[in-house]
């Protein structure tokens, strides 16, 4: 019994772990993307909030001079809208 749960918490953790670092890699995809629409580079920025909601991803993030706002869709990674 207590293998098979020490299984079951080994198994959870490896899966919550790819979980984790694979929504890493897509935000920081998305704001790569944003990033080389902009000219900029992330040493640029700061203030970077990423969302998702309905399929597209909202990234925002400020430099000295400007806020920008970006709408990128989750499944073709292509920009769907931009502004500052």
């Amino acid at each position: 019994m207590k293998k098979k749960l020490l299984v079951v918490l080994i198994v959870l953790a490896i899966l919550a772990a790819l979980i984790v670092g694979w929504l890493l890699y897509v935000r920081s995809t998305v704001l790569g993307i944003a990033l080389a629409d902009a000219g900029l580079r992330r040493s640029q920025v700061h203030d970077v909030d990423i969302d998702y909601e309905h399929g597209v991803f909202e990234v925002e993030f400020e430099t000295w001079e400007r806020e920008y706002h970006y709408v990128i869709d989750a499944g073709t990674k292509q920009i769907l809208g931009s502004g500052y």
